[in-house]
């Protein structure tokens, strides 16, 4: 079992036997022929669990992971609420969220869309694989779509989504070009679109979009892009000093200089911009792990470990540093 991300081992365990596996495949809803696939697992108790089965060394095997079933605030998650609520007031724009697997990249956008459902009367419909999170209405109205048993795919659902009266659309993870082309168009339609895409750094997200558009159409896009990205966030989970993992996170708001940067794939440049950031409308990764140094949540070893430009943050950690924090 992975507990705050180390593997421990658990003893005095039944065996997991190929009758076991079988039941957890059928409790997925999954043919027992099926070799692969992602899917959720949900106990006669309530209890969901993200369920990714497959085989090795001919033999079934599956990764469980538990799903909370309180969502928990924005503010009790340690990232920059201010920021965060700014964006989720936007009534259309485009709103990303990316880091590295089992970063808290699902929690993060559950809680955002939890706090949306409790502050303003909005359709906000979802298109998860599978689906994670059951939210509760509160103020607005959730439909929740899982591909496989919903609908047969992302760019399918996201179609018909547009025809579905939604205020905000919270995609799973754009990973197709469709996807990707289906969400910029959405923005430009009067829809908030919240996703999130593969990426380490807030600049990864933004090129990871890019290139996911067909080459044809990528000089038009970008330009939807640029004009209709609200943010985006990029957070990872350190190993903290009291047992806990603690988020570091990146993030920009597309206003000001960042905009023809975005229109003209000027990455570089954005990368520079976030690092010499003060903070206010962007905040790079080296300067939230100085900050969590600082405040004795992470040890340095650790926040080393963790950056992308580790020469420059051991300066940083030093006192040396011409940044702005």
């Amino acid at each position: 079992m992975r507990v705050s991300g180390t593997i421990h081992a658990i003893p005095d365990t039944t065996p997991v036997t190929e009758a076991l596996l079988l039941e957890i495949w059928k409790a997925a809803g999954q043919d027992t022929s099926v070799r692969d696939a992602d899917a959720a697992v949900v106990l006669e108790d309530g209890q969901r669990f993200r369920a990714s089965l497959f085989h090795q060394l001919g033999t079934r095997a599956a990764v469980l992971r538990v799903v909370r079933r309180d969502i928990p605030s924005l503010h009790s998650l340690g990232l920059p609420v201010a920021i965060l609520l700014d964006w989720l007031s936007h009534k259309s724009g485009l709103v990303l969220v990316t880091g590295p697997t089992n970063s808290g990249k699902s929690t993060t956008l559950a809680a955002c869309i939890a706090d949306m459902a409790q502050s303003s009367p909005r359709h906000i419909i979802t298109v998860e694989d599978p689906v994670e999170f059951i939210f509760e209405h509160h103020q607005s109205i959730i439909t929740q779509r899982e591909v496989g048993i919903d609908t047969p795919s992302f760019p399918q659902a996201l179609h018909q989504a547009l025809r579905q009266s939604p205020d905000v659309i919270f995609i799973g993870e754009i990973r197709d070009s469709e996807s990707a082309v289906t969400a910029l168009q959405a923005t430009e339609t009067g829809h908030l679109v919240l996703a999130s895409v593969h990426g380490n750094r807030t600049t990864d997200a933004i090129e990871r979009i890019t290139q996911l558009i067909p080459g044809d159409l990528r000089p038009m896009l970008a330009r939807v892009l640029a004009a209709n990205l609200v943010g985006v966030l990029a957070q990872r989970l350190i190993p903290g000093l009291a047992g806990d993992r603690v988020p570091s996170v990146e993030y920009v708001t597309n206003a000001g200089a960042v905009r023809p940067m975005i229109e003209q794939s000027r990455l570089d440049d954005l990368k520079q911009l976030i690092e010499r950031s003060s903070g206010e409308s962007a905040r790079s990764q080296n300067m939230s792990l100085l900050a969590l140094c600082r405040k004795g949540r992470i040890s340095e070893e650790e926040a080393l470990a963790a950056s992308d430009a580790r020469s420059d943050l051991s300066l940083q950690l030093k006192g040396i540093t011409n940044r702005t924090f």
